[in-house]
């Protein structure tokens, strides 16, 4: 599916320089489309779902360096780590799952990027030179987008293949304090054959950060890292293939004990290769596989005492998809129907044991769906969503022994023009996530799998006031979101943990989101978020639920000379984690009309930035440190 993947007013599209959306008036940003709420392009404020959206232009305020860092700034999502540096996950709306990436799903224009062996996905997989827009939309989603949209799902659209997207092509070189460098090459050709390529490369020694581990042992922390991430894509006629690879090189320290620490190197590989062709004025069709492999290499590293010193252990994670699809778009009405059917696989190895703990069967997980979704307008200010989708799921942790699961999820809501710029919405939604080979399978001297779970189910409801006063558009979002048979370790004694189905936890709360244009001189957001968890009977209370969560951006312009930006965020009670508040200044200054020069200050006035330690939570290393200076860096970009 080629996708619309950047925003567009009605008769007007981006041109090829994302400063140019600040010449766009208030009421033509209050026509910008989105795709991912229903799979369809529709307009952004009259969408059903929860969605923020991040354009060109707001990423560029933020100007920062990787996806994880933009992200940040979005209302409700936080980033948190465990163990260190040994993985990142997001926190959505309070909902923060601790076995990785799993209660939500990352998307690069449509196509799913998470790995079969946890469920999970490195955001460095998806090159910032790539990123249009971002769709953010909230709440359970099963049913256009299946397993592990229980709490959300992200969806990266980038420049390639669509009408608007840059013409020109792009050069970029970044340097920055603690050894900070990179680039990154937009280039766009626009012929018979469509073509696009984006890469990105960052390498930095990392912030210098105290740490200890769960024996009291001292060691100095640097979010070292080398990373290089591309994207290609070729378009000619109906036809359209899309490539991805990246691969990134991390140091970690694990507060469990230091002598567990590795050296990690992940890289993966995916591409899509897909079929659209319209059969009608008001119809299409397209048939889509897409192949994702992903490996991670772990080694012990030598500095430290552990008897696996020299030794790596391999994680790998692959799938093979099949969707076909058909949509109609009518005046009145628009139908999505669709099916899906894919086959995965997750193991580990452990060289020093010369074993795997998970994979030992290799057998594979095979997935089936069918969906539909749609919506109609009841009276011209009325319009009805609905949607259903059948799914099952079998695979075999037993010789000999299949385990099924099959679930019907569904979606219903409503979108009420109150008014002219006033919309009231109301949407109910279902979700699941299927245990990944990890929770399945893993037998290590702490953790302890389970074949027989249950697969987590979600339902949330949200009702949303969209309008537009003045120089200001905005959203009121209350939610209630429940999730059952949540999937967490359990203790079995006091050394070894299982994972099992622990019962039902609630999450509610409210989320406010606001932008600000005046004319071509100003623009900004703003965003506040309050959250609540709590568990049903003795089921264990949610962990980790922030409480308040401000964000904001705004952009100046200084004539023909450049634009000044800032950011800020503010996290409040977030278990052991102290509050924060956090300031980001930069200045691009226009050169000439194909140069641009970034000056950038994160972090300025130097607050120390903790996230709770959530793979282990223990009182012995309660958080782990995240910064405690200021950042600065530069870059340059030429447009040619």
């Amino acid at each position: 599916m080629v996708l619309a993947v950047v925003a567009t007013t009605a008769g007007r599209s981006w041109s090829s320089n994302p400063d140019d959306l600040f010449s766009l008036s208030l009421d033509e940003l209050t026509q910008l489309s989105v795709i991912t709420t229903s799979k369809a392009t529709e307009n952004a404020w009259r969408s059903p779902a929860p969605i923020t959206l991040l354009t060109a232009a707001e990423i560029n305020l933020l100007g920062f360096e990787t996806l994880e860092q933009t992200l940040e700034y979005v209302t409700g999502l936080s980033l948190i780590r465990g163990e260190g540096n040994v993985f990142t996950t997001m926190s959505l709306r309070g909902n923060t799952q601790v076995n990785y990436n799993t209660n939500w799903i990352l998307l690069y224009d449509g196509v799913p990027l998470n790995n079969p062996y946890a469920g999970s996905f490195d955001l460095a997989a998806i090159p910032m030179s790539a990123v249009a827009s971002i769709e953010i939309v909230k709440g359970a989603n099963s049913v256009l987008y299946g397993s592990n949209a229980i709490n959300g799902v992200v969806n990266v659209r980038s420049w390639a293949g669509t009408d608007g997207a840059p013409t020109g092509n792009e050069l970029s070189a970044i340097a920055g304090r603690w050894g900070s460098y990179g680039g990154r090459l937009r280039l766009m050709s626009d012929q018979k054959v469509k073509a696009s390529l984006f890469v990105d490369y960052l390498a930095r020694d990392g912030e210098p950060l105290a740490l200890h581990d769960e024996f009291g042992n001292e060691a100095t922390l640097r979010d070292e890292l080398e990373s290089v991430s591309l994207a290609g894509q070729m378009q000619s006629g109906e036809f359209s293939l899309g490539v991805r690879y990246f691969e990134r090189g991390l140091l970690n320290f694990r507060t469990r004990n230091f002598d567990f620490s590795q050296d990690n190197l992940s890289r993966q590989v995916s591409l899509d290769l897909t079929h659209r062709h319209r059969f009608s004025e008001h119809g299409h069709s397209q048939v889509r596989f897409s192949y994702l492999r992903w490996r991670l290499d772990k080694e012990f590293r030598p500095e430290f005492t552990n008897p696996a010193t020299g030794f790596v252990w391999n994680y790998l994670g692959e799938y093979y998809t099949v969707e076909l699809e058909a949509q109609h778009h009518g005046e009145m009405t628009h139908v999505v129907l669709g099916g899906t059917a894919s086959s995965s696989f997750g193991s580990r190895y452990k060289s020093n044991k010369g074993e795997y703990d998970i994979g030992r069967l290799g057998n594979r997980t095979t997935d089936v769906a069918l969906y539909a979704n749609g919506d109609t307008y009841v009276t011209d200010r009325v319009k009805a969503v609905f949607g259903a989708r059948f799914y099952g799921s079998f695979y075999s942790a037993v010789e000999g022994q299949i385990s099924d699961f099959t679930r019907l999820s569904g979606r219903a809501g409503v979108v009420w023009t109150a008014a002219p710029d006033i919309y009231l919405k109301a949407l109910y939604g279902q979700g699941f996530r299927v245990p990944t080979y990890f929770e399945k399978e893993v037998a290590s001297a702490q953790v302890i799998g389970n074949p027989d779970l249950k697969p987590e189910t979600s339902n949330s409801v949200d009702l949303i006031l969209s309008a537009v006063r003045g120089a200001v558009q905005f959203d009121i979002n209350p939610f209630y979101t429940v999730i059952d048979d949540r999937i967490t370790r359990v203790d079995v004694d006091p050394v070894v943990r299982q994972n099992q189905n622990a019962g039902s936890q609630e999450f509610y709360g409210v989320e406010v989101q606001s932008k600000l244009r005046q004319g071509q001189k100003a623009h900004g957001f703003l965003g506040y978020a309050y959250y609540r968890g709590r568990a049903f009977g003795e089921n264990p209370a949610p962990l980790f639920v922030y409480r308040h969560m401000v964000t904001l951006g705004g952009s100046v312009g200084t004539g023909t000379f450049g634009r000044a930006n800032a950011s800020f965020k503010y996290l409040a009670e977030w278990e052991e984690a102290a509050t924060y508040s956090l300031l980001n200044l930069d200045y691009v200054y226009f050169v000439g009309p194909s140069v641009r020069v970034r000056l950038k200050v994160d972090n300025v006035f130097g607050a120390d930035v903790d996230r709770p330690e959530i793979a282990r939570h223990k009182d012995l290393v309660p958080v782990i440190p995240v910064t405690r200076e200021p950042y600065w860096s530069c870059m340059v970009s030429w447009r040619f």
